[in-house]
């Protein structure tokens, strides 16, 4: 949980299609 603002990115390894979701 290094960053869980508006990213979940986190969930990276289980949900790749999140990634994309990062407040870039």
């Amino acid at each position: 949980m290094v960053k869980s603002s508006n990213c979940r990115c986190v969930f990276g390894p289980h949900f790749p299609e999140i990634q994309p979701v990062s407040p870039v």
